[in-house]
């Protein structure tokens, strides 16, 4: 996993391959498949080093109707009460939905996610009802689903972040790493970024964490014009780690 430089307002750890923060633990799958693996019918997760500029893990669902993958990792379960989900479903597959190892209930609602899109989602699923098992800071076997009820699979699917947060919005879990300011605020068509950092990636959420927009080595300008009026976040990637900020569209 790429090594990340902490500023003094950042407390991290590495766990299990994840980057563990006080509110939130993402896997990125920078380097490796941070302990994902296949559970059901031969399936395999492996690991792509560039998807559209994105390392990420592919899932080989091998055509199967309801297939699973999992994970067994440290998760602050007590405190990160939701998941985030940054993908690309290239199948047939309109439900995403994951379970804890000791048992039902599944989380995640029939038709939550575009099936047989090139576009990269987000989805953000509550874990407040899973059973009692879901709890401590601890080791956690989760269950992963892609599926269309009992119809076979086609298509790729790949994912490009997963993380465990304390909230359904992105606001009180990226913690800034780095500083920088934008500008105008509200924004009509162009946001400006200032920042000395070389910045990666920038991408935009709506508050419910639905990705809306993403752009790579974006160096000053943002063009926002195709956005709807509300409040976003914006989330800035560099070598030192993740930044956020609030906007307003007009």
């Amino acid at each position: 996993m790429k090594q990340i430089v902490l500023k003094k307002t950042l407390l991290l750890l590495t766990i299990a391959g994840g980057v563990f923060t006080m509110n939130s633990q993402s896997f990125t799958f920078d380097s490796d498949v941070e302990n994902y693996i296949g559970r059901t019918g031969g399936t395999t997760i492996t690991h792509e080093a560039d998807i559209e500029g994105r390392a990420v893990i592919q899932w080989n669902h091998m055509d199967n109707s309801q297939p699973t993958f999992e994970s067994t990792n440290t998760i602050d379960a007590t405190s990160n009460k939701f998941v985030r989900v940054v993908f690309q479903n290239n199948s047939n597959a309109n439900n995403l939905r994951l379970r804890h190892d000791s048992g039902t209930p599944w989380e995640g609602s029939v038709g939550n996610i575009i099936a047989n899109s090139t576009d990269w989602q987000t989805i953000v699923i509550e874990l407040s009802n899973l059973n009692a098992g879901y709890t401590g800071n601890v080791a956690h076997t989760m269950y992963y689903q892609f599926r269309d009820g009992s119809t076979a699979l086609s298509g790729n699917i790949y994912i490009d972040e997963i993380t465990f947060q304390s909230s359904a919005t992105l606001s009180n879990d990226d913690k800034n790493a780095f500083k920088f300011k934008t500008y105008p605020n509200p924004v009509r068509d162009v946001l400006n970024i200032n920042t000395l950092e070389p910045i990666q990636k920038v991408e935009v959420f709506d508050l419910l964490g639905k990705s809306v927009l993403t752009k790579y080595n974006v160096m000053e300008r943002l063009d926002v014009s195709n956005l709807k009026s509300a409040l976003y976040l914006v989330r800035l990637t560099s070598e030192n780690g993740i930044s956020t900020k609030k906007f307003i569209k007009k």
